[in-house]
């Protein structure tokens, strides 16, 4: 009994604390709100932003994400989260004769990528079939690197080719399943 009257003699202080600074001014405190509660949406607002900001991770996908080497070989790479005009570039590693090789090959994008209002781009990337026909790209898995003007990476999305010249009961596994 004693505990409940205890906790209404605190509830009853509690609601009539706001009535006491009402009664000795009432404009200033209502000025004071309305500014505290402006402060306070600007801060929710802002902190929204950053949260969002920090949930739209830069991600790119390809399209085909598996393909046969060819010099006609492209990828569609389509690329969403990025900052709204922001240029970006494609970095590509090889490794060639015991050589590994990181090469910028943007200028094969077309068109050039450039994020939209809304962080998004796409591009044709048609490197490949010409590296392809060189030897630098050979069967298997590689990552195009997606990285801003000054190289600084971004995203990246992984492409793999496979021999078609082969007897398909000799290519790859995932090269089989994405024939299908």
């Amino acid at each position: 009994m004693a505990k409940r009257l205890i906790m209404g003699i605190i509830v009853v202080a509690v609601l009539a604390l706001p009535l006491v600074g009402c009664a000795a001014g009432e404009e200033t405190t209502t000025e004071a709100k309305a500014t505290t509660t402006e402060v306070t949406v600007a801060a929710v607002a802002a902190e929204e932003t950053q949260a969002l900001k920090s949930v739209l991770v830069p991600s790119v996908a390809a399209l085909p994400a598996v393909q046969d080497l060819s010099e006609n070989a492209e990828i569609v790479l389509v690329g969403s989260g990025f900052e709204p005009g922001q240029e970006v570039r494609f970095l590509v590693t090889t490794e060639q004769e015991g050589i590994r090789a990181v090469s910028d090959y943007t200028y094969s994008a077309d068109p050039a990528p450039m994020a939209n209002d809304s962080g998004a781009w796409i591009t044709t990337f048609g490197a490949m079939g010409r590296l392809a026909d060189k030897g630098v790209i050979t069967e298997g898995v590689y990552n195009i690197m997606v990285t801003d003007s000054d190289n600084n990476p971004l995203a990246r999305v992984a492409v793999a080719f496979f021999d078609s010249e082969k007897p398909q009961e000799e290519w790859p596994a995932w090269a089989q399943a994405a024939d299908k």
